[in-house]
């Protein structure tokens, strides 16, 4: 899991969104179904991937900038240009906030008319 995770979070043709999470969670289990409507409402931009891992049984390089975590669950934007330096997602935990964080983070322009 750790090299896959690192390929796809490294990809540099990407921008890679990741929910971080742990079973356990009770806010991670309230946050996924919220951040999977999210992943479907930009499914269709080819230049964004949006993925989750569950960070407490699987393992994360640590060579990968932002793979350390504080807490459960993290969700961190790897975006294209700037994989060195992954941005945070501190807002609410609401489906339209974590998509302002995606149009105002992405490396490529997108509007909400796209979705």
């Amino acid at each position: 899991v750790a090299e896959t995770f690192e390929a796809v979070v490294m990809n540099e043709q990407l921008d890679v969104l990741v929910m971080m999470y742990a079973p356990f969670c009770g806010h991670s289990r309230r946050l996924e179904p919220l951040y999977l409507q999210v992943a479907e409402r930009f499914a269709k931009f080819e230049h964004l991937l949006i993925a989750r891992i569950d960070a407490y049984n699987n393992d994360r390089p640590s060579r990968v900038p932002g793979a350390e975590l504080n807490g459960f669950p993290t969700i961190r934007l790897w975006p294209s240009k700037s994989k060195q330096a992954p941005v945070d997602f501190e807002g609410e935990r609401d489906p339209e906030v974590i998509a302002e964080f995606i149009f105002s983070h992405s490396s490529k322009p997108m509007t909400r008319d796209e979705l």
